[in-house]
């Protein structure tokens, strides 16, 4: 089993790869329990949405429990607030700019792979061979999601909750700064021929089929399947764990110290993240849970 597969790398990151593609869909709307907690200490609650960055316009208004800890809570936390999210500095900082090429940082047979791909979709060799090895990978898990799954990042839970503070004038706090997030983009471009091996490895199974499994199992509140895109390491790629060491774990202890600043005030929080940081034994709950400083539920 690989250490991650297509879709993992869109749901741990981040809502900055979501403004430029489109990864997933689902409708849980109707579903049971979610990846969603409660948690609370002596005078604030923290409400910790576990998400997914795209999806359909079937997918809301959400279940009850969720709308209603949104409309309870004095503020909004997302990952990074949508609005301040840089994109023109990340797109300088996706390109090569003097001689330096796509062909020239891969490996031969990696580059061949993202040529031929992007050659199929109508991307000129005058584009592609500008883009950065991270950016490359990004462009490619994006596109080839196809387009028959129709969905949209305009659908996106982090929008979704986002633009509804906008309307209702609530204030938005960030877990992560958009600079933080552009950075843990790029330090993808330090693993990018072994990102690349491993999607050469699986590109004959169906991505959408992946990805709506994966999106089953979110809408299920299914911890253990989703870990298995989180956790699960093949030998093949053993690079890869000191990355998703950094992409997760060493985000979600960050984030846990943003969450405990919350838990000193007198406020209530709705926190969206994406949801492989509250899970697993290195997630965000977890990390909470040994304080034994609070009363944590999941609804």
């Amino acid at each position: 089993m690989k250490l991650i597969n297509k879709s993992s790398f869109k749901i741990v990151l981040l809502p900055m790869i979501a403004l430029m593609i489109a990864s997933s869909f689902c409708n849980a709307k109707d579903k049971g329990t979610q990846f969603f907690w409660e948690i609370r200490s002596d005078s604030a609650t923290v409400y910790l949405l576990g998400s997914i960055h795209v999806g359909k316009e079937s997918f809301y208004p959400m279940a009850d429990v969720i709308e209603n800890a949104y409309n309870k809570s004095d503020y909004l936390v997302g990952e990074i607030n949508l609005e301040n999210a840089g994109i023109e500095d990340l797109m300088q900082k996706a390109l090569f700019t003097g001689p330096t090429t796509l062909q020239s940082v891969l490996k031969e047979e990696n580059y061949q792979f993202l040529k031929h791909f992007f050659d199929s979709v109508g991307i000129l060799p005058m584009m592609y061979d500008r883009f950065k090895p991270w950016y490359a990978i990004v462009m490619y898990q994006g596109m080839n999601m196809g387009s028959e799954t129709d969905i949209s990042n305009d659908y996106g839970v982090d929008v979704y909750f986002q633009n509804k503070a906008n309307r209702d004038k609530k204030e938005i706090l960030e877990l992560e700064t958009p600079k933080e997030q552009i950075d843990y983009l790029i330090k993808m471009g330090d693993y990018a021929d072994d990102i690349i091996e491993m999607e050469r490895e699986g590109s004959s199974s169906n991505t959408a089929i992946e990805t709506h499994n994966l999106i089953e199992a979110w809408e299920r509140g299914d911890e253990k399947s989703l870990m298995k895109y989180f956790i699960d390491v093949d030998d093949n790629f053993p690079k890869l764990r000191d990355l998703m060491i950094q992409l997760v774990d060493e985000r979600n202890v960050k984030m846990t110290q943003k969450i405990e600043e919350y838990l000193k005030t007198g406020k209530t929080y709705f926190v969206v993240v994406g949801a492989g940081h509250p899970i697993g034994e290195n997630g965000i709950i977890e990390l909470l849970k040994k304080t034994n400083k609070y009363k944590i539920k999941r609804k």
